[in-house]
C-alpha cells in the first residue's frame, strides 16, 4: 500500500480496488466447473468469538438464500460447514458425519479422548523412602528455607527438580524499572549498609556498573526511592538497638534423632534482629520463627527476636519449650522430605490467624479468607496457588485446603502467635 500512488493521489477515472476485487471473485466463481470451494476463518484465534466472512462471500450467501431453497432446513447451514476446533474431534471419524479426515494419528487420538477419563493424581502421591542418616544433620538456614516454601524444598532438594521458569531468557528490551525481586534484594543490601554505619547512596556507581539499575534518570530515581526506604528502615532498627552488634553465635544442639546446627547473625544485646525490605509475608514470619527458636538453644543474651518490615515490627518473646517446638517442626520436616507438605505460608498464616486471633471487624471465616489467598481475588492480585512449585506438587484439580492442611497450619502457627507481639512505632 505504501507504493499505491492511486491511493495516495486519486484522480478521476482511476480503477477502483474494491471493484477489482469483486471482479476477481466473480471470475473465480465463473471459472468453477465441478466444485466451488470457499473457506474463511469463522472464529477468532484469541477468544473464539464469531468472525463474519468477507463482503463478497456474505453477498454470495445472501444471493443463494434469496433465490434457492433447501430440501430441509436453511440453505446457509447446508452450504456452510463449520469445522471443529480440534482435528481429533470424533465427528471427523464418525460414519454419516459431514466432517471427515484421513489422519490416522488424529483417529487414534480421537479414540483415546472418547475413552474413560482418569483423574489426575497428586504429585508424589506415594511417599518417598525415609530420609537417610545424613538428612538428620540439619542446618538452621536449611530448616528456615524448608518452612518458607516446603513444596519447593521437596522438589529441589529431595528430587533435584528444576523448573523452566527458573532459567528465563534475557529480556530483549532495556528495563525501565527494577523488578520486584531485584528491588527487594537491593533494599536488603542498602539496609545492611545503613546498619553498618555507611551511606547507602555511595553504592550508586557500583550498582550502575553491575547493571542492576536502568540507565539514565529512571535508574537514579528508582535507586533514590529504595535508598530512602532503606535509610528509614535502618533508622527504625537503630532506634531499638542502641548497643553495638555482637559477634555471630554458633548453634549446635541434639534434638532426639536430629542434630541442629548453624550460625546466627544480626545479634545485639537487646535481641536478634531480622529485617525485610518489603511488606511482611507469612514466609518471613516462619523463617524468623525458626531462627528465634534456634536462638533459645544457646546460652546468655539475647533471648528475644525483633523482625522489622516496611509495614510493621514484631517482637518474639523468650520461649521456654523451644526444644519441644523444634522437635515438632523437625517431624514435619521429616514428612516433608517424603511427600510435599501441605503448608502454604500465606494461606496457612491467614487461616491460623483468623482462627486463633480473629479481629472484631473481620467478616469472612478463616477458610474463606485462606481460599482468597490461595485461589486469588480482585483485591489480592496474583494468588499463592499460581506459584509454579505449588502447581507442580498440588495440581489445580485437587483441593489442598483440606482437614490435614488445617491441622498443620494450626500446629505450626499457634506457638508462633503465642510468642509474638506487635511493636507500635
Amino acid at each position: 500500500l505504501a507504493f499505491d500512488r492511486m491511493l495516495r493521489e486519486p484522480r478521476r477515472g482511476d480503477r477502483s480496488q474494491r471493484d477489482d476485487d469483486r471482479y476477481v471473485f466473480l471470475e473465480a466463481i465463473l471459472s468453477a466447473r465441478e466444485v466451488l470451494y470457499l473457506s474463511y476463518s469463522g472464529r477468532s484465534a484469541r477468544d473464539n468469538s464469531k468472525l463474519p466472512p468477507s463482503v463478497v462471500v456474505s453477498e454470495l450467501l445472501d444471493y443463494l438464500a434469496e433465490n434457492y431453497t433447501a430440501e430441509s432446513g436453511e440453505l446457509r447451514e447446508q452450504l456452510a460447514t463449520v469445522q471443529k476446533l480440534q482435528p481429533f474431534s470424533p465427528d471427523y471419524f464418525t460414519e454419516g458425519s459431514r466432517h471427515f479426515s484421513y489422519s490416522a494419528e488424529n483417529a487414534r487420538t480421537s479414540d483415546c479422548s472418547a475413552g474413560p477419563r482418569e483423574s489426575r493424581r497428586r504429585f508424589a502421591a506415594t511417599p518417598l523412602p525415609p530420609p537417610t542418616p545424613e538428612w538428620f544433620a540439619v542446618d538452621v538456614d536449611q530448616l528456615a528455607k524448608f518452612f518458607s516454601h516446603p513444596a519447593k524444598y521437596f522438589a529441589r532438594e529431595r528430587l533435584r527438580i528444576s523448573l523452566p521458569e527458573e532459567f528465563a531468557p534475557l529480556e530483549e528490551s532495556e528495563p525501565l524499572s527494577v523488578p520486584g525481586l531485584t528491588r527487594y534484594q537491593l533494599g536488603q543490601e542498602l539496609t545492611q549498609l545503613a546498619l553498618d554505619g555507611q551511606s547507602p547512596a555511595t553504592l550508586l556507581p557500583a550498582l550502575r556498573a553491575r547493571g542492576t539499575l536502568p540507565h539514565g534518570y529512571s535508574g537514579a530515581s528508582e535507586f533514590g526511592t529504595v535508598c530512602r526506604e532503606a535509610v528509614e528502615l535502618g533508622a527504625r532498627i537503630q532506634a531499638m538497638t542502641t548497643s553495638p552488634q555482637l559477634a555471630p553465635r554458633s548453634i549446635d544442639a541434639v534434638l532426639g534423632d536430629w542434630r541442629l546446627s548453624g550460625t546466627l547473625h544480626g545479634l545485639y544485646p537487646e535481641a536478634l534482629v531480622r529485617h525485610r525490605a518489603a511488606t511482611l509475608k507469612g514466609k518471613d514470619l516462619l523463617s524468623s520463627w525458626i531462627y528465634h527458636l534456634a536462638l533459645q538453644l544457646g546460652d546468655g543474651a539475647p533471648r528475644e527476636t525483633l523482625l522489622f518490615a516496611k509495614d510493621c515490627t514484631w517482637r518474639f518473646s523468650p520461649v521456654e519449650n523451644a526444644h519441644a517446638i523444634l522437635g515438632h517442626l523437625l517431624e514435619l520436616y521429616r514428612g516433608g522430605l517424603q511427600t510435599p507438605l501441605p503448608l502454604f505460608p500465606e494461606a496457612s498464616h491467614e487461616f491460623a490467624r483468623r482462627t486463633l486471633q480473629r479481629r472484631p471487624k473481620e467478616k469472612s471465616d478463616p477458610i474463606a479468607a485462606a481460599r482468597s489467598k490461595w485461589f486469588g481475588n480482585e483485591d489480592h492480585g496474583k494468588s499463592e496457588g499460581e506459584d509454579a512449585w505449588f502447581r507442580l506438587c498440588f495440581p489445580p484439580e485437587i483441593d489442598p485446603l483440606d482437614k490435614s492442611w488445617q491441622e498443620i497450619a494450626l500446629r505450626v502457627f499457634e506457638p508462633l502467635f503465642a510468642a509474638r507481639q506487635e511493636v507500635k512505632s
